[in-house]
């Protein structure tokens, strides 16, 4: 059985790219798995800031890739999502629920101040 605990740090270094983070906040807004192709496709309109239509389908395929070859993988071995590969669906686990908590907590706290 994994344990569904995860340190901060650990929580920090797969919430240190913005394409993970993209992709574990479209796996939280949905309830089934996503596809790999959707997925890539809410990672660019929220890391490019534009709508879905103004991305191209070119920095799609790169974010697709970029999430098949890297993100996915690093998020799957820290079980914080479930990939299946045959099908490319991806899941986002209790313990990525955990890690968006995280990211959620330090989202909401108050800018820190620059001490001398």
């Amino acid at each position: 059985m994994v344990d569904e605990n995860i340190s901060q740090d650990v929580a920090f270094r797969l919430l240190s790219h913005a394409y993970r983070r993209a992709l574990l906040e479209c796996l939280d807004r949905r309830d089934d798995p996503v596809s790999l192709a959707d997925a890539a496709k809410e990672v660019a309109r929220a890391c490019k800031g534009k709508p879905a239509p103004d991305v191209s389908d070119g920095e799609i395929e790169r974010i697709r890739l970029s999430l098949h070859h890297s993100h996915v993988p690093r998020l799957a071995a820290r079980d914080a999502v479930a990939y299946d590969r045959d099908r490319t669906l991806i899941t986002l686990t209790e313990r990525g629920e955990r890690v968006i908590a995280v990211h959620d907590r330090v989202g909401a706290a108050e800018p820190l101040e620059a001490t001398e």
